[in-house]
This record gives structure tokens, C-alpha cells and sequence, in this order.
């Protein structure tokens, strides 16, 4: 007979850590465990998924397996989070989508941001550039956009990865700033988003520096803009928005760890602590950078009054913006 979880677990926490060997059937983790991802492969949260993977089954001695879930701006995969067994088997990457800008917009969201989940860690954090493809060339810097949009009221198609996703939002609070109107052109995560801009399906694209900034060194588009205070010295070309004229603009995407709600706390307590290790690993400092991914390593109280702030915060932009409630 197996012994209670709760015993299960307060084992597991006094015999860290963690050794990449083969654990008895009574020591958590026994199986391996799945990191949901809201989004498809290539995107801000699965590129951080896969940086941290790795680590974490050396040190769990399981694997943690990246099960990508796209829809929805990463709610559809937060819903199947806030349902799955709270036994420390199924954590979910939760974002900006899931966490501040879908509660907001999705009246039928099948979940409640605070109520569903345990808090593990805010991970990293970063900036959001605006790119643009090869199918409007005359598009050099953001006023030219702008001037494009002006005249053009409709005609720029920007894409995203889902209705509440950063760069649907990221593209709204622009639009609002500069009094333009585009089309939002919604995909099932960054990756596929990035396919339709570099297809020509798109125009622009509002989305996370880690991802983008490695697309436009490969050439495939052009960044305009990166809302930071002050440019990249790998990407010294590339202005800030204040510098492209627009003082006020900030945007930016965020990665978090949550389980779904009951999970026992030695769980929480064991994943926080591997996770924060997991992230600040010497040998993944260049991936990190070279994704332009700050790290953070949260501790969950204070992911939660994080999230607490962004759903205020984004509860305010989708009323201003005019974001269509889904």
C-alpha cells in the first residue's frame, strides 16, 4: 500500500537534492510530469519550456515532458490545467494571456486565475518588439507604420498568437496610442504566428523579444521597435519606442509556474525551489541572454500579488483599447 501523498511528499523535500537516479515507488516524483504550454512550438513560453526541461528531469530523476496545448491567448491550456489532478503531475507555464488579459476578455473562461491555481514562481520576463515582414517594404521605422495604418485604416494585418496573447495586446495598446486601426490576424501560438508574417499573410507583429529578435537577425524581418529603456547591445539598430517617437508605449510578456489549485504545498515548495535553480544555471546563462530573457525566480507569494496586479491593470487596457470580448 502506498503511503498518503502528503507523507509521500514531505520525504521527497527532505531528501533534496534531487539525484537523476532511479527513485522508489513512495518518493515524489514516481512518473514523469507534464509541463502544459499554452502555445505551439516556437513561441516565448514553449522556447522558456525547453530551456528549463532539461534541468528539471535531471534533478526530478523523471522527465518533464512539454505538452503543447495552443488556444486562446494559452487559456484553453489553463483550463486543462485548473482540471487536471492537483498531485504535483501537471504544472502549467501561465502568462500574460492566461494569467491578466484572458480573464479579462473571455467571459466563458473556465477558470478563475486565482481560485484554480497554486502559485510556484514568475520566471522570466521579456520585452516585446515590433517586426515587421518582407510584404511592405516602404515600412522602415514605427512612424511609417503609423502613416501606412493612418491612410489605410484596416489594411495592416498584424499577427498574434491568440485573442489575449501579448501581442494581441501589445498591438491594441498601439493602436490606441497612435489613433490607428489594423486587423488582428489571431494564430494558435507564436510560432505559427511567425510563420504567417515571414508567408505574407501578415504585416506586422507585436511579440516577445525571445522570440523575434532571433528572426529578424536571421533576416527573415525587420525589427522597428523594442519597448525597453534602452536598446539591446546585441541589437544596437533597433530603437527603443520612446526613441521611435512613442515616450508612453511599454509592453511586455511574462512566464510564470502555476499547478493547479490544491496541490499540497511540499509539492509547490519542492518545484519552487528546483524551478529558481533550474533558471539560474551558469551554463544556461548565454541561451537566457541570447533570448533576451530576464530572469526573476519568484517566490509564490509574490507571484501571486503579481498576477493580482496584472489582472487590474489589464482589466483597465481591454476596456480602454476596445478589445472585443470573447
Amino acid at each position: 500500500m502506498r503511503k498518503p501523498l502528503n507523507t509521500i511528499l514531505l520525504l521527497a523535500v527532505s531528501s533534496l537534492p534531487l539525484q537523476a537516479t532511479a527513485q522508489p515507488a513512495n518518493i515524489y516524483p514516481a512518473k514523469p510530469i507534464r509541463m502544459v504550454v499554452g502555445f505551439a512550438p516556437g513561441g516565448g513560453n514553449d522556447i522558456l519550456a525547453g530551456l528549463i526541461a532539461p534541468p528539471l528531469s535531471a534533478r526530478f530523476g523523471q522527465q518533464v515532458v512539454i505538452d503543447n496545448r495552443p488556444g486562446a491567448g494559452g487559456t484553453l491550456a489553463g483550463a486543462l490545467t485548473a482540471k487536471s489532478e492537483p498531485d504535483g503531475y501537471t504544472l502549467f507555464v501561465s502568462s500574460l494571456g492566461s494569467h491578466g488579459v484572458g480573464p479579462n476578455l473571455y467571459r466563458n473562461l473556465g477558470y478563475d486565475p486565482i481560485r484554480d491555481f497554486e502559485p510556484i514562481s514568475l520566471l522570466a520576463m521579456t520585452p516585446i518588439v515590433l517586426v515587421v515582414g518582407k510584404t511592405l517594404p516602404e515600412v522602415q521605422s514605427v512612424q511609417n507604420l503609423i502613416a501606412v495604418a493612418k491612410a489605410k485604416p484596416g489594411f495592416v494585418r498584424y499577427a498574434s498568437g491568440g485573442f489575449g496573447a501579448p501581442p494581441h495586446t501589445a498591438a491594441a495598446v498601439f493602436e490606441t496610442m497612435t489613433g490607428t486601426r489594423m486587423q488582428h490576424v489571431p494564430y494558435k501560438g507564436g510560432g505559427p504566428a511567425i510563420v504567417g508574417l515571414q508567408a505574407g499573410e501578415t504585416h506586422v507583429m507585436f511579440g516577445p523579444a525571445s522570440t523575434l529578435l532571433a528572426q529578424a537577425k536571421a533576416g527573415r524581418v525587420r525589427a522597428l521597435a523594442i519597448a525597453r529603456s534602452n536598446r539591446l547591445p546585441a541589437f544596437a539598430d533597433v530603437p527603443t519606442f520612446a526613441e521611435a517617437g512613442l515616450a508612453d508605449y511599454a509592453a511586455n510578456a511574462w512566464f510564470g509556474l502555476h499547478a493547479p489549485a490544491k496541490t499540497p504545498k511540499p509539492v509547490i515548495a519542492l518545484w519552487h525551489r528546483q524551478v529558481v535553480h533550474a533558471i539560474n544555471l551558469p551554463e544556461l546563462n548565454d541561451r537566457f541572454t541570447d533570448a533576451d530573457l530576464e530572469r526573476i525566480g519568484s517566490t509564490p507569494g509574490e507571484l501571486d500579488q503579481f498576477v493580482r496586479k496584472e489582472l487590474f491593470k489589464y482589466a483597465r487596457v481591454v476596456k480602454e483599447t476596445g478589445m472585443t470580448i470573447q
